[in-house]
């Protein structure tokens, strides 16, 4: 009697191939999601890294707006070039130059001027708008010795020489108006 294997088994030799043909296509499915994950960080990373430098940037024109207007810079106004270190490694990351800033309006000011100071009202003796001058009329329409002048000043920063890949190429312009009290009579 002849005995014949009817195994559901195959043997060893050809199940070996067929595992190790799955396990590679299993491998290369991750490599390629691990690649793909990659540059996405990458792509997040660099978007990340140039809002960081334009924000640094806009920093850089609005800290030297506000050295020129802490000046009294309607006396005799002009424009200015100066550098900004912003990692405080002594070297200029931006320059920032800021045109001749521009007188946009000069307004006289009335007594009745919401919030007005103290030494723009028409008498000096006077502290409160509202109240009557010394010939008994109100000083609510009298003008007071002061106008309201409205500046415009601008700034734009580019990335200094030297600064890095990021911020060499970055450009950054800021407009800031500035209102002043004035004495009346000042020129605009």
């Amino acid at each position: 009697m002849t005995r014949h294997r009817t195994s559901s088994h195959r043997s060893p030799r050809r199940q070996s191939g067929f595992s190790l043909l799955i396990g590679m296509i299993i491998l290369v499915i991750l490599t390629l999601l691990l690649v793909s994950a990659i540059r996405t960080n990458t792509g997040n990373l660099r978007i990340v890294g140039n809002q960081q430098v334009m924000d640094e940037s806009i920093a850089a024109a609005q800290q030297v707006i506000e050295e020129v207007i802490s000046q009294n810079f309607t006396i005799a106004p002009a424009a200015a070039v100066r550098p900004v270190d912003v990692n405080g490694d002594t070297n200029a990351d931006y320059s920032v130059a800021v045109a001749t800033p521009g007188c946009k309006s000069n307004t006289p000011i009335y007594n009745d001027f919401p919030n007005i100071r103290p030494e723009c009202l028409a008498s000096g003796s006077m502290i409160n708008s509202g109240q009557v001058n010394a010939g008994g009329a109100p000083i609510g329409t009298a003008q007071s010795w002061c106008s309201l002048q409205l500046w415009e000043v601008q700034g734009e920063s580019t990335g200094a020489a030297g600064g890095g890949a990021l911020s060499s190429n970055v450009r950054a312009r800021v407009t800031q108006g500035v209102s002043l009290f004035v004495p009346t009579g000042t020129s605009c």
